[in-house]
């Protein structure tokens, strides 16, 4: 990740995911780490929350476009344009093996 995050970060088909949604992203983490990323780990963790990012934007345009009801707490979230919680890395694909999907 470069030393300067830039104001778009990616694009997902088309959308935006802006530096203030990557920023509160990883400010989430770092509550719930107790603390701020090593410096060390910065490029792994950083590039694991855009990661997360670019998931979470595919997932909500993909329940956008079959029309699926989201449950009021991720409404809220999606409201503020960030998910509640991330999901863990690699927790997508086991919940698409588990349900019988392709991953």
């Amino acid at each position: 990740m470069p030393a300067e995050i830039p104001a778009v970060l990616a694009r997902v088909n088309g959308e935006a995911i802006e530096r203030w949604e990557f920023d509160n992203a990883v400010k989430r983490i770092e509550a719930r780490a107790g603390g701020p990323v090593p410096p060390d780990k910065r490029d792994e963790v950083l590039r694991g929350v855009l990661d997360q990012l670019v998931a979470y934007h595919l997932l909500a345009q993909e329940s956008r476009a079959r029309k699926i009801a989201i449950a009021d707490a991720g409404r809220r979230g999606a409201a503020r344009g960030h998910p509640q919680e991330l999901p863990e890395r690699g927790g997508l694909q086991a919940g698409h093996r588990r349900a019988g999907a392709d991953a």
